[in-house]
């Protein structure tokens, strides 16, 4: 089984979720890091605390 490290970011983040047919913000992914993930139910978006969505 491969290692896998966690590394803690001095970033702050937040969850933010929206309905499953919103527009992605194009801001997104002009972040370093962030996270997209989409159920058939919710959008979910994780980003710099600082990103106005």
């Amino acid at each position: 089984m491969a290692r896998m490290t966690l590394a803690v970011h001095s970033q702050v983040y937040s969850i933010h979720s929206f309905s499953p047919d919103a527009p992605i913000a194009p801001v997104i992914f002009q972040q370093e890091m962030f996270f997209v993930g989409k159920t058939k139910d919710e959008l979910s978006v994780v980003v710099p605390t600082h990103v106005t969505l």
